[in-house]
């Protein structure tokens, strides 16, 4: 086997875990066959989700005799979604790999070890994108006749599709990392940059709807200016609806052709990009200042939050639910409940206003989990800590302290915002504040002690801990179920009076999290001394 099949071998083993299988005991079995069931329901339902949505689609543009326009609208989301999802990955996968020491000093092409990383990102676009581009095309066929050569020319575009969107999204990758490494807070360019891409991609989301009637109404311009933007789209459409092979031909050779030159460039550079992307900043001028002292705690605490914001997939993936609550907390001050509704598409009922707001809450509060992979994050670096002469408890404490101090502050103040905007009386306000930080002191409790269960250190990227963690699935689950299930209880019995109603969730959920503190402060500390 060559050196680029042992190092795409060798990747595909590490990323799945798959030389683990063997070895697996029940309780990791269990967990691997959940998370897989989990990810089959996932998947299933987004893929029910898109093929409904193109069926309904294509039953209006047959009407306007626009039916290509199913296949542009596929084919561009699955390039926007390419160049987001290698915008967000390609920074650890090419330029902050903890294996690019080891890799270098072996006696590789840079070429080659380049070429193996890309591999890595491109089989993630496929799985991503797939859904996207093929789903529309099943469904043109369906309702339009096609020839034999339409699925060959399908195939082979969609293999070239994602290769300049990776271009592009590393080149950008590329500058932002660059120029965040020369400043003293090297992540917040990335952080920033990051959070408001998913923010617009999380708002151009809501307005799907609107933005399709647009669409139909105005498909020819709209046509015309998508293919003059990216003018691949043309011979991607071509190629498919007319059976031009020379389209087709042309599609492949510039994407393969561009992709290559990149790779090519790239390569040259590959080492020294690197060097420099892995680079602290350094001061031109040391002071001696005074010494600040801190207590056990408040150290740990100081350590955590410096750990959490070194990395920008770290922040990205368990900050989102704040920051799309204050946008929503922002819209609803400043527009009212009505017109944020319709801005956001969250389709209120204002006879339940109080306990829908409440529950937008409490689940940006489940996606704001820190401590889910709080201990998995350590990586190879646990023994550190385990090391120093500081109790099991503390180490805990100050990892629950970070996801409190990320998410209270905000929550309560949002809500307090919103109480006053909606003229909430003062009763169901303080009940509700204590609902919240209750919720939050159970979602950092559990995920505290899943991840005590369920650790992972042998990772080589940390999309590994961050994204793709049983912990966090476990959290999310459990959590959610847990509000729904007072959810079910409300609605079901038409609960009379909701703050009384509250303040029992408030006691029950206390009593949760007092359980499950007392296990990390038994159970726990056994399982992070055998870690």
């Amino acid at each position: 086997m060559s050196n680029l099949g042992l190092l795409i071998n060798t990747n595909i083993i590490n990323e799945f875990g798959l030389n683990k299988v063997k070895n697996l005991n029940s309780k990791e079995r269990n967990k691997i066959l959940t998370i897989i069931a989990g990810s089959i329901v996932l998947i299933g339902y987004l893929i029910y989700g898109i093929f409904k949505l193109c069926l309904d689609v294509s039953d209006l543009l047959i009407l306007y005799n626009q039916m290509d326009l199913l296949l542009l609208i596929g084919f561009v989301g699955a390039v926007l979604f390419s160049l987001f999802t290698t915008l967000y990955k390609s920074s650890s996968y090419l330029f902050e790999a903890k294996d690019f020491e080891m890799l270098i000093s072996l006696p590789l092409k840079e070429s080659t070890i380049l070429i193996s990383k890309i591999f890595m990102l491109l089989i993630s676009n496929y799985l991503f994108t797939a859904p996207i581009i093929l789903i529309p095309a099943i469904v043109y066929l369906m309702k339009v006749n096609v020839s034999i050569f339409f699925y060959i020319n399908l195939i082979l575009m969609f293999l070239c599709t994602p290769l300049i969107p990776m271009i592009i999204s590393s080149i950008i990758s590329f500058f932002l990392g660059n120029i965040s490494s020369k400043l003293k807070y090297k992540n917040a360019i990335l952080i920033i940059g990051s959070i408001i891409l998913l923010v617009a991609y999380m708002l151009l989301v809501t307005q799907m709807e609107e933005i399709g009637k647009s669409i139909l109404v105005n498909s020819t311009s709209i046509n015309e200016a998508v293919k003059k933007v990216y003018f691949l789209s043309y011979y991607f459409i071509d190629g498919l609806t007319n059976n031009n092979f020379l389209s087709v031909i042309k599609f492949i050779g510039l994407s393969l052709g561009l992709f290559l030159i990149f790779v090519n460039l790239f390569s040259k550079q590959f080492k020294l990009i690197n060097s420099r992307m892995n680079e602290s900043y350094k001061t031109k001028k040391y002071e001696a200042t005074e010494l600040k002292t801190y207590n056990i705690i408040e150290a740990l605490l100081q350590k955590e939050i410096k750990r959490y914001f070194s990395s920008y997939i770290y922040v990205l993936n368990s900050s989102i639910g704040m920051v799309l609550l204050s946008i929503f907390s922002i819209s609803l001050v400043i527009l009212g409940a009505d017109k944020a509704s319709d801005l956001l598409q969250l389709n209120l009922d204002f006879t339940f206003i109080k306990i829908q707001l409440l529950g937008i809450i409490l689940f940006c509060i489940i996606t704001s989990c820190t401590t889910y992979c709080s201990i998995s994050i350590e990586g190879k670096n646990l023994w550190i800590i385990k090391s120093l002469p500081i109790k099991e408890i503390d180490i805990f404490k100050g990892k629950i302290g970070l996801n409190l101090l990320i998410t209270i502050p905000i929550s309560i103040i949002c809500f307090i915002l919103i109480s006053l905007r909606m003229k909430f009386d003062f009763n169901f306000t303080l009940t509700g504040s204590l609902v919240i930080i209750s919720m939050e002191l159970l979602v950092a409790i559990l995920g505290l002690f899943l991840n005590l269960l369920y650790p992972n250190f042998d990772w080589k990227n940390e999309i590994a801990v961050v994204k793709r963690s049983f912990s966090m699935i476990a959290v999310m689950l459990i959590s959610v179920l847990y509000i729904a299930a007072y959810a079910f209880i409300y609605f079901k019995f038409s609960v009379l009076n909701l703050n009384i109603f509250l303040s029992i969730a408030v006691i029950i959920t206390l009593v949760i999290t007092l359980i499950l503190w007392n296990l990390i402060k038994t159970k726990g500390i056994e399982i992070f001394k055998k870690l």
